[in-house]
């Protein structure tokens, strides 16, 4: 796991192995998503887990369900409806926002003086789509953009190898995206894109593909998720 803080919230990245872990199988060990085909009562043991960890209640944690969209859903309470959407931000410092990912980039976002934070799930179709500009609206409406961006694991350009016409699709709104030539980066597109805008911007942890110690689709297709979560102090 990756985790840290500041004085405005704390936030963390989950691994596939934790020494508690329930998930068996493909699942191995720490599978934190619903909809991937492992058994329920081994996600939910993984969450509270996860919860205890994260030093948050497990009823004051918003899961997203996810649909690699550019939908964004401004999280007021925990217990409210919560409608398909691939961002998810909010204010209120009782509630802990996440997002689960197995190559796409999970990002999560900080405001320094203020409170709010954001968390969203990107892969290639999202990217093509602009989420990155739907997130910058979104900063600039709510903050005064003085905002830490972490991007979390993911799938790296050496690896992650799709057809031209994808990189394409990508590439005109993330240009750096396949600065190497060889494959599809979202993650340095992002890290460039939110960069040049002057957000403070750091990368944690490896190449999904590449780590043994996290999920990754691409590599073993049938697998589990990993969570990354924030939380206002």
């Amino acid at each position: 796991m990756w985790s840290g803080e500041n004085p405005q919230a704390r936030w963390l990245f989950t691994s596939r192995r934790h020494v508690s872990g329930s998930s068996t199988g493909v699942y191995e060990n720490f599978n934190i998503a619903t909809h991937v085909g492992d058994e329920p009562h081994n996600v939910r043991c993984n969450r509270e887990i996860l919860g205890a960890e994260f030093a948050t209640q497990p009823e004051n944690i918003v899961w997203p369900e996810l649909t690699h969209s550019t939908t964004a859903l401004e999280i007021v309470s925990a217990d409210q409806d919560i409608v398909p959407a691939d961002i998810l931000f909010t204010t209120n410092p009782h509630v802990a926002l996440t997002t689960l990912s197995a190559d796409c980039v999970p990002l999560i976002a900080i405001a320094h003086d203020q409170q709010f934070i954001l968390t969203a799930h990107i892969g290639w179709r999202g990217a093509a789509d602009n989420i990155a500009s739907v997130i910058t609206s979104i900063f600039e409406q709510k903050t005064n953009g003085n905002i830490t961006i972490l991007l979390g694991p993911a799938i790296c350009g050496d690896c992650y190898h799709v057809d031209p016409s994808r990189i394409h699709e990508v590439t005109r709104v993330l240009e750096a995206s396949n600065e190497s030539g060889r494959g599809l980066d979202l993650r340095q597109g992002l890290y460039h894109y939110f960069s040049d805008l002057g957000y403070s911007v750091n990368l944690i942890g490896p190449c999904t593909y590449e780590a043994e110690n996290l999920f990754s689709y691409r590599r073993d297709q049938t697998t589990g998720r990993q969570a990354a979560l924030v939380k206002l102090q």
